[in-house]
C-alpha cells in the first residue's frame, strides 16, 4: 500500500483500490492535514476511517457478548 510514497503515483485503478486500505486512509489523511499533497478528498478518506470503526466496533460487540454468555 501507499504509505511511504504518495498514492498520485500508482495508476487509476490501483488508486481507487487502495483508499479501503487502512492505513492508506489514515495517511492520505495526515498528508492532508499537514499541508502536503493527498491523493484523496479528506472526505473520503474520513469516511473510510469510519466505517472501519464502525465495522469493527460491531464485531468486537458481538464477540464480547457471545464471550460473556
Amino acid at each position: 500500500p501507499p504509505v511511504y510514497y504518495p498514492a498520485t503515483l500508482l495508476p487509476e485503478p490501483l488508486k481507487t483500490l487502495c483508499i479501503a486500505v487502512p492505513t492508506v486512509a489514515m495517511v492520505d489523511l495526515g498528508r492532508a492535514l499537514g499541508g502536503l499533497p493527498h491523493a484523496y478528498p479528506v472526505e473520503a478518506s474520513i469516511t473510510v476511517i469510519s466505517a472501519l470503526l464502525i465495522i469493527a466496533g460491531v464485531f468486537t460487540k458481538k464477540k464480547l457478548k457471545w464471550g460473556l454468555e
